[in-house]
C-alpha cells in the first residue's frame, strides 16, 4: 500500500479531493481513492519545527483500536514533492456512510458506547465532534478522524484528566451545551466503562468542570475584548469628528 501511495497521480480519475486547508502552519490535503481508501497528505511550512505529527498519532490510535468501529490504518510514509519539501502521507480505510448532523437519543447511546470502548483502550480522540462520526448502511456508528488523538500506556490520573477534558468537549461541541442530552450521555458512558473507580470518577468530574469553566472564561474574555475594541473605535471616530 505504501509503495502504491508514492505513485499517486493527481490526474487519476479515481482520486477525489475532499479537503485542502492550512492548520497550524501545515497544509493538509485529504483524498479518497477509488471509493475505498482515504489518503491524507501533510506538508509543513519550512523553517518551523513541527512536533505534533498527526499522521503518526492517527496511525497509532487506529492500530490500537482495530476491531472496533474505526477505520483500518494502512500505514504512513514520507516522500518529497516537486518543491523538495517533505510530505507525510497517511493511508486508511474509507468508511462510507452519512454524517450525524443532530444528536438523537439513539445516537447518544451509540456514541457513549463507542467513546467508552475507545477510552477503555486508553485512547483520547481530542476531537469528539459530530462531523467525525457517521452511520453506515448497517446502522453502525463509526468514529473516523484521529489526527488529534493521544494514546496512553496506563489509565492513571493523567489519562483520567484527559477523559474529563474530552467529556467537556462532548458537552460543549457535540451536544451544544444541552444538559439533558449530556446527562443521558454520561449515564450511558459510565454504564459501559465501569473501570475508573471512585477516585478516577472524582478526577474525571473535576477535570470536566474545570474545562467547562475554562471555556466560559475564555468566551467572556473574547466578548470583553470585542466590547473594548468597539468602544475604542467609537472614541476614535468621535475624536476625528470633534477635531
Amino acid at each position: 500500500m505504501i509503495k502504491f501511495i508514492q505513485a499517486l497521480d493527481p490526474s487519476d480519475p479515481g482520486l477525489f479531493s475532499t479537503k485542502d486547508c492550512w492548520v497550524r502552519s501545515t497544509r493538509r490535503k485529504v483524498y479518497i481513492l477509488d471509493g475505498q481508501t482515504v489518503i491524507k497528505e501533510y506538508v509543513h511550512h519550512p523553517g518551523r519545527k513541527y512536533r505534533r505529527q498527526p499522521w503518526r498519532k492517527e496511525h497509532k490510535a487506529l492500530i490500537r483500536l482495530q476491531g472496533f468501529n474505526v477505520p483500518k490504518s494502512y500505514g504512513y510514509c514520507v516522500q518529497r514533492n516537486a518543491e523538495g519539501r517533505k510530505v507525510h502521507v497517511l493511508s486508511k480505510e474509507y468508511i462510507e456512510g452519512g454524517t450525524v448532523k443532530e444528536p438523537s437519543e439513539t445516537f447518544i447511546e451509540d456514541f457513549a458506547r463507542l467513546l467508552a470502548c475507545i477510552h477503555r483502550q486508553r485512547v483520547i480522540t481530542n476531537d469528539p465532534a459530530l462531523s467525525n462520526t457517521l452511520y453506515t448502511e448497517e446502522e453502525q456508528l463509526y468514529f473516523i478522524d484521529f489526527d488529534k488523538a493521544r494514546t496512553f500506556h496506563t489509565s492513571g490520573p493523567c489519562f483520567q484528566f484527559y477523559v474529563g477534558k474530552e467529556l467537556s468537549m462532548v458537552y460543549l461541541r457535540a451536544l451544544k451545551k444541552d444538559a439533558g442530552l449530556f446527562r443521558q450521555f454520561t449515564r450511558e458512558y459510565y454504564a459501559y466503562t465501569r473501570t475508573f473507580g471512585v477516585i478516577g470518577r472524582c478526577i474525571i468530574d473535576l477535570s470536566l468542570r474545570y474545562w467547562i469553566r475554562y471555556d466560559e472564561r475564555k468566551r467572556k474574555r473574547i466578548l470583553s475584548r470585542r466590547f473594548l475594541s468597539r468602544v475604542l473605535q467609537a472614541v476614535a471616530r468621535y475624536s476625528t469628528i470633534v477635531y
